[in-house]
């Protein structure tokens, strides 16, 4: 059953947090001198990453799983830019402690002691360039985006059609919004080309990455820790 801890932020509270970002990307961009963007403006890149989940089964991050990725940016060169992302990866948890719950109508529960959820995500993410040296840069980037997943069992049956794993009172839809929050390390190698370091979380509104709400471990929705590798090409202006 859940441990008695404090709630993670609202949905409120990351929508806020994009708001003030997305309001805040014109007085960035308009106090940029159209002279100092080169040429060369906009970038397209493609990597690797691992993605850890944290949940109702596993309360802390600990496996990590592989992810690919594809990302876009606007105006490479301001201090404000927006990117889109899009990636797509799987991820598994485990725990064999969790007990069988009997309901008041004398159903037996069989709660998920194990699970792999697969999932494909699209956002849009805006960066903020807070340090620049030499050929280094580092943003911090708070987005918004879609989340679709489909958590399966060691069969490969999808648990979201299995409610004798749940409470009867439990359903869910297998897409959410999320709010990745963010950290950049950029390397420009030369002029064309850049590899990136990406950290964050993508802060989901969902209880369900897991098929676990009620029986789980933990309170609050389920998140995922993402590191990512990425080789940006800089594309020139027509």
């Amino acid at each position: 059953m859940r441990n008695d801890v404090a709630r993670e932020p609202s949905c409120y509270f990351y929508f806020m947090r994009f708001l003030v970002a997305f309001l805040l990307f014109p007085f960035f961009g308009w106090s940029q001198s159209t002279d100092s963007i080169p040429p060369r403006s906009s970038a397209v890149g493609g990597g690797i990453g691992a993605t850890s989940y944290r949940g109702d089964v596993n309360p802390s991050y600990q496996n990590f799983s592989l992810e690919g990725n594809i990302y876009f940016i606007l105006n490479t060169q301001s201090r404000l830019s927006a990117g889109f992302v899009a990636y797509a990866g799987n991820f598994t948890g485990q725990n064999p402690n969790l007990t069988p719950q009997v309901q008041a109508n004398g159903d037996i529960i069989q709660p998920t002691r194990f699970f792999r959820t697969s999932y494909q995500g699209l956002a849009l993410l805006p960066r903020l360039k807070v340090v620049e040296l030499s050929s280094f840069s580092l943003f911090v980037a708070q987005g918004v985006g879609i989340l679709r997943f489909q958590p399966q069992n060691e069969s490969g049956e999808n648990l979201i059609d299995i409610p004798a794993t749940r409470p009867t009172n439990e359903t869910f839809g297998n897409s959410t919004v999320h709010f990745p929050t963010q950290v950049h390390l950029q390397w420009q190698w030369n002029p064309a080309l850049a590899w990136q370091v990406q950290v964050g979380l993508m802060n989901t509104l969902t209880d369900y990455l897991d098929n676990t709400g009620e029986l789980g471990e933990r309170m609050g929705n389920d998140n995922l820790l993402s590191l990512r590798l990425i080789l940006m090409v800089t594309l020139p202006n027509r």
